[in-house]
């Protein structure tokens, strides 16, 4: 990857033209925001950001895994 490539440069522009930045002044107002943000997300979105979360965990304590392993628990009501 050129850094000094103009269209690397463009992409980079592109890019930081679609953040936004917000201050706050104290801790609760931003895990208000945050809650609110991740609640609006739909569920698959949530659970993908969940599974990106752990496997980058994984990989800071060496162990490769290309996706977890999920258990199908049944359980039947009496």
């Amino acid at each position: 990857m050129d850094t000094k490539d103009p269209a690397f440069k463009a992409r980079a522009a592109q890019r930081r033209a679609t953040w936004t930045i917000r201050r706050f002044t104290h801790l609760d107002q931003m895990k208000a925001e945050e809650y609110a943000y991740w609640q609006s997300q739909p569920v698959h979105a949530r659970l993908a950001a969940g599974m990106e979360l752990a496997v980058e965990g994984y990989a800071m304590k060496g162990v490769h895994v290309s996706r977890l392993q999920r258990t199908l628990v049944r359980s039947q009501r009496a």
